[in-house]
């Protein structure tokens, strides 16, 4: 009988009190975009929805002659390269490279 308690003692604290305390603590704490610092709604995970279109994602994987195959053709063997994003000075990826170091 006893461990039928507590199982219902665990049942409120999972659904009830573990998402009143993170939220709780979200109040105090927000979670923020890495690359604007606003604020992220509950479906966000690290950037915002404004910063994830703006990025400037490259199509390297689809295309065999890529600017960085041609940028490193014959200073080392290559077989492929590529990357997801393009880098400028001041932008979005510049900040997230910086937060990931």
């Amino acid at each position: 009988m006893k461990s039928y308690v507590n199982q219902g003692i665990f049942y409120l604290y999972d659904f009830i009190y573990t998402p009143m305390l993170s939220h709780l603590i979200r109040l105090f704490y927000p979670e923020t975009c890495a690359a604007c610092r606003g604020f992220l709604i509950s479906e966000e995970w690290v950037l915002c929805s404004h910063c994830r279109h703006v990025l400037p994602v490259t199509s390297h994987h689809a295309v065999a002659e890529n600017e960085i195959v041609r940028k490193f053709y014959g200073r080392i063997p290559i077989v492929f390269g590529g990357s997801l994003l393009y880098f400028h000075k001041e932008s979005l990826v510049q900040s997230l490279i910086h937060e990931l170091k």
